[in-house]
C-alpha cells in the first residue's frame, strides 16, 4: 500500500470515528438506521393503546428524566383539594368500610365477606371515577387516590377491590365509558380480592 492508500485509509477511519463520537452524526446515521429496522419488527399500535397513551401527560416526571429538572415548578405545585362531597364519602362510607374489613378473615376465607360486597356495591365504590351522567360518583383522581390510601391502611385487599373497577375507565373516552356503564351495572362484577386468591374466587356469585 502506497502513501496515498495509507492516507485514504486514515481518512476513512477518522470519518468512521467521527460518525460514532459526534452525537449529531451518530443519531443521523446509525440511530436512524437502527430505528428504521426495529420499527419494521414491532407490532402496530392499536386504537385502545393510542387512546391510553394520549389520555395524560408526563407532567413533572418529564422534567426529572430530562436530567435538568425545574425544581421551582415542582415547589409551585399545589395539591388538589377534595370537594365536600368527596370528603364526606371518605369520612362516611370509606370509614364504615374500613371498620368492616378484617384482613385476617379475608385471607382465611380467600374472599371478602358477603356483607362487605353488598356494602361496596350499594355505596358505589366501583363507580368512583365514572361520571355521574353514566351512573358513577364522578370523583376526581385525587379523591380516588385518597380512598385507596385510607382503605390500604386497613386492608390491602379492600384497596385492590376499590381500584379494580375504577382503573379500566382511565384513558377511555366518554363514549366508551357510556357504553361500558350501560352494559354493566356498577357493583355487579366481583373482582379477585387478592391476586393470590384469584383461583379461589372462581365460585363467584352475584349478591343481590
Amino acid at each position: 500500500m502506497g502513501p496515498l492508500g495509507a492516507l485514504l485509509l486514515d481518512v476513512l477511519v477518522l470519518l468512521l470515528a467521527l460518525s460514532v463520537v459526534v452525537p449529531a452524526l451518530r443519531r443521523g446515521i446509525y440511530t436512524r438506521l437502527i430505528l428504521r429496522l426495529v420499527s419494521r419488527t414491532l407490532p402496530k399500535m392499536g386504537e385502545t393503546e393510542r387512546i391510553a397513551l394520549e389520555a395524560g401527560t408526563v407532567w413533572w416526571d418529564g422534567e426529572l428524566f430530562s436530567g435538568n429538572p425545574n425544581w421551582t415548578r415542582l415547589l409551585q405545585f399545589k395539591p388538589l383539594e377534595l370537594t365536600p362531597k368527596e370528603q364526606a364519602f371518605i369520612d362516611g362510607p370509606v370509614a364504615e368500610l374500613c371498620a368492616m374489613l378484617d384482613e385476617w378473615r379475608i385471607e382465611g376465607e380467600k374472599d371478602l365477606p358477603a356483607e362487605v360486597w353488598r356494602f361496596i356495591k350499594s355505596r358505589g365504590f366501583f363507580g368512583m371515577i365514572i361520571p355521574e351522567s353514566y351512573g358513577g360518583l364522578g370523583f376526581s383522581a385525587a379523591a380516588h387516590s385518597a380512598v385507596v390510601v385510607k382503605l390500604s391502611s386497613r386492608s390491602l385487599t379492600g384497596a385492590r377491590v376499590a381500584v379494580s373497577e375504577a382503573a379500566p375507565s382511565c384513558g377511555r373516552s366518554a363514549r366508551q365509558a357510556s357504553g361500558s356503564a350501560s352494559q354493566k351495572p356498577l357493583g355487579r362484577v366481583r373482582p379477585a380480592a387478592n391476586p393470590q386468591t384469584a383461583t379461589h374466587l372462581s365460585r363467584r356469585r352475584r349478591i343481590a
